[in-house]
């Protein structure tokens, strides 16, 4: 809601979310900027196809890529989409999880939508608000083990933030506009995020029938990040010991200071530029019948630019320097149209019937020139340099559907719900024609009945009660060009030679979810406590897995749609006002999921991996969770219990995915204008991949070298480095402070934050949540800790004036 909203110290959408979603779960996978967390509504439906939320801003479907396509080849954490989702303007947010969106979004809705609607404005005379934050990046050192690293490149940087909003109207025009100028540095070298941002909505009523929401903004987004983003890795390790000349031991602190500068040569640059609007044209002309049409459109340019000068040739292994320039262009439209007939509206029964239709289309551009050997030092340009290597991806897709959906409610209790949507898209085979997404659904008030109140005991002590469960299908369409047939060009005794690439599937079609949920909300002590229990099953059939060709063909590996996933579990949320009174109110909520995700059949295909390194991959594996482990796995003698070199091999072993998540947050208001919150969340039950352990290892740095017995190396003895990834972090601390009218005359509210506020967690040496995929891939289900640093832990003092 809005109120949530404005009192968290959050800045993008997946901080909003952060431990405030029953069910939802929001990782962040570094601290570097212009980075997001990892959403995800429920389990893993999918081991080709990306995880994230459909994400729509006042209906207009928008870029919500966190992995895919906006990697330059650096390794570990790359750009977010979702990182310039600003939270600054919205009102509110509404999440649809499992068969519930099959209706509306078909063929992309199995991995849950994310509706954000934002501000138009309340009628009356315009408000003013300006505020300023003023603030620190401190950075968390918990993890950190080497004392060069946390005495001279770890550092707390200033954080600034300008912003204005202006509000009001009449009855015929009500308009929200605002913007903001924010500055934050980073807390290593060359680390920042520079930040300018507009928007403004308005809402018009040219007739008592006719209702116009228009909505627009622009964000420009400047990052600096560390060169390859986790190469804080390299200089943490590689400086502290290691092989010559950067990691000797015995390096005096001026020798060590020098390899720092010059690790810290190379330039990552990011610009981003991006700009979405939308018109929604509601219209009532009569009182049974009611119509809608949203149009919009979502654009997006990120420049990345990687510059690597001579003198760093050592460090970044390119002799004679270089430049990486990589661009993606973004552009998506939104067409949605639906007609709603009531009637009867009134009385026993009553009927909705809603017809409608909708669509987008996606262009997505991206070109990368890769320049090597500059001629003179001080070059930083590609006309100067010897090679020059170009690439280039293009894509477009289109989407579209039409859907039915009948409710029916009787006496104004019982409330049954039946719908169908058809679907086509670019991405299916040529033999594949519309794909059928249907839902059924009933939710039924219970309390309102007048024998509830009638019942000893129950009536006064749960007021209310709600029963619900629905069926559903929703969907997830293939990536572009799956299912064509495509050459590759290669060399051939030294001629150019057209070889076989994808073997192309005429019968490819979407991966399809089946969902069955059942639960109740209910209220107990005079609505004092409110509860909310799901209980879901979630079987994907048609999953897209790689299926090798016919030996004689030639061909290789096709994705098809052959095999099963399956998730389960239960999704609790309480939440109670446990003190009311005038002068103080406390407030708790919690949630509490469980998750239980496997692949239950490869349909003949072959087992694969989907991330990982070769020595430890993530795996396709029937029978385990997504991703599961394959680890090397040491034994001792078993007479002795010495270590002899002896190992148990390709062992199917722990899971990326957790299978317990939990939030609670306290809320507090003394004397009613002071107000004070707290937030945490935590999750437990997966294994992440330590890869800085790998890495000292590699260097020879203790105490992590002991963890591989002698006589093993980082191969024989992977599953060592496998560690737990339970942890418990307070997200926020937040403290605001209303100073009556009466003292100044308008309204000016304080207030104090601190986010990332503390880490509770079983490990020394690696943040368990900072987990990803190694360079981009579709399907991130984490397991992988890149040994990058975890988000700064951030104070921040407000100051904001309402006129």
């Amino acid at each position: 809601s809005t109120q949530e909203i404005e009192m968290a110290p959050v800045i993008s959408i997946e901080q909003v979310l952060q431990g405030r979603v029953v069910g939802g779960v929001v990782n962040v996978n570094t601290g570097q900027p212009g980075t997001a967390g990892r959403i995800r509504l429920r389990g893993v439906t999918s081991a080709t196809v990306s995880q994230t939320p459909v994400i729509y801003v006042d209906g207009v479907r928008v870029d919500n890529n966190d992995n895919f396509r906006l990697e330059n080849f650096t390794g570990g954490p790359n750009s977010n989409a979702l990182s310039d989702i600003l939270a600054d303007n919205i009102e509110r947010i509404e999440i649809t999880k499992g068969g519930a969106a099959s209706t509306l979004y078909g063929s992309e809705a199995a991995n849950g939508v994310i509706q954000i609607f934002t501000k138009k404005g309340k009628a009356g005379p315009t408000r003013w608000t300006f505020s300023t934050e003023q603030g620190v990046n401190q950075p968390e050192k918990k993890f950190i083990i080497e004392d060069f690293t946390k005495d001279h490149l770890l550092d707390s940087g200033y954080y600034q933030k300008y912003a204005f909003s202006a509000d009001g109207g009449n009855e015929n025009v009500t308009y929200h506009a605002s913007g903001h100028v924010m500055d934050s540095e980073g807390v290593v070298p060359k680390n920042g995020d520079t930040q300018y941002s507009f928007r403004m909505g308005v809402r018009a009523f040219p007739s008592e029938k006719l209702q116009l929401d228009i909505s627009g903004g622009l964000i420009r987004d400047d990052f600096e990040r560390l060169f390859s983003d986790n190469a804080i890795a390299s200089v943490m390790t590689t400086i502290e010991g290691g092989d010559a000349p950067f990691g000797d031991p015995n390096a005096t602190l001026d020798e060590k200071l020098a390899a720092l500068e010059e690790y810290l040569l190379p330039q990552l640059d990011e610009a981003v530029n991006r700009f979405n609007f939308g018109i929604t044209a509601s219209a009532n002309p009569h009182q049974f019948f009611s119509t809608r049409l949203t149009l919009g459109a979502d654009y997006r340019k990120n420049e990345q630019r990687y510059f690597i000068p001579i003198a760093a040739q050592a460090i970044a292994s390119r002799p004679g320097g270089g430049i990486d320039r990589f661009d993606r262009e973004f552009l998506s439209v939104t067409l949605d149209y639906a007609a709603t007939l009531k009637y009867p509206n009134s009385g026993a029964i009553t009927s909705a019937f809603t017809v409608g239709a909708q669509g987008f289309r996606e262009e997505d551009r991206t070109s990368r020139v890769t320049a090597s050997q500059f001629g003179l030092p001080g070059t930083d340009d590609f006309d100067n340099a010897a090679n020059l290597t170009p690439q280039e991806s293009n894509f477009e897709i289109f989407s579209g559907g039409f859907f039915f959906n009948e409710q029916i409610g009787i006496r104004d209790r019982l409330f049954l719900t039946a719908g169908i949507r058809f679907d086509g898209n670019t991405a299916f085979g040529d033999e594949v024609n519309l794909e059928s997404y249907p839902k059924v659904g009933a939710a039924y008030n219970i309390s309102d009945e007048a024998f509830w109140k009638n019942i000893p005991f129950v009536g006064n002590f749960m007021p209310s009660l709600k029963l619900r469960a629905s069926w559903g299908k929703t969907g997830s369409f293939p990536d572009p060009f799956t299912r064509d047939k495509q050459f590759t060009q290669g060399s051939f005794l030294g001629t150019v030679a057209a070889n076989f690439g994808n073997p192309g599937d005429p019968t490819l079609g979407p991966e399809k979810t089946r969902t069955i949920e059942y639960g109740f909300d209910a209220a107990f002590l005079n609505e004092r406590v409110g509860l909310e229990f799901t209980v879901f099953d979630e079987k994907t059939e048609d999953a897209l897995f790689s299926v090798p060709s016919d030996p004689s063909t030639g061909l290789g590996f096709q994705l098809r749609n052959v095999g099963t996933i399956e998730n389960n579990g239960i999704e609790l949320g309480l939440t109670a006002n446990i003190i009311e009174s005038r002068n103080f109110r406390f407030s708790l909520r919690g949630s509490y999921s469980t998750l239980d995700n496997e692949v239950t059949s490869l349909g003949g295909s072959q087992p694969f991996s989907i991330g990982g390194f070769a020595f430890l991959p993530l795996r396709i594996e029937e029978g385990h969770p997504v991703g599961v482990f394959r680890t090397n796995v040491p034994i001792p003698d078993p007479t002795t219990g010495q270590f002899d070199g002896d190992f148990l091999p390709n062992q199917f072993l722990h899971s990326p995915i957790a299978d317990k998540y939990y939030s609670v947050g306290l809320n507090f208001t003394i004397l009613q204008n002071l107000n004070l919150s707290i937030l945490g969340d935590g999750q437990h039950g997966g294994q992440i991949l330590n890869t800085g352990s790998v890495i000292r290892f590699f260097n020879g740095l203790e105490p992590q070298a002991s963890k591989v017995p002698p006589g093993y190396n980082f191969t024989t003895a992977s599953d060592v480095f496998v560690e737990d990834a339970n942890y418990f972090k307070i997200r926020e601390i937040t403290a605001t402070y209303r100073l009556p009218r009466r003292y100044f005359g308008n309204q000016l509210t304080f207030g104090f934050s601190i986010r990332n506020a503390i880490i509770f967690a079983g490990n020394d040496d690696l943040d368990p949540e900072l987990n990803g995929v190694r360079s981009a891939r579709d399907v991130d289900v984490g397991g992988i800790n890149f040994f990058t640093l975890s988000p700064p832990r951030q104070f921040r003092f407000t100051l904001s004036i309402n006129r």
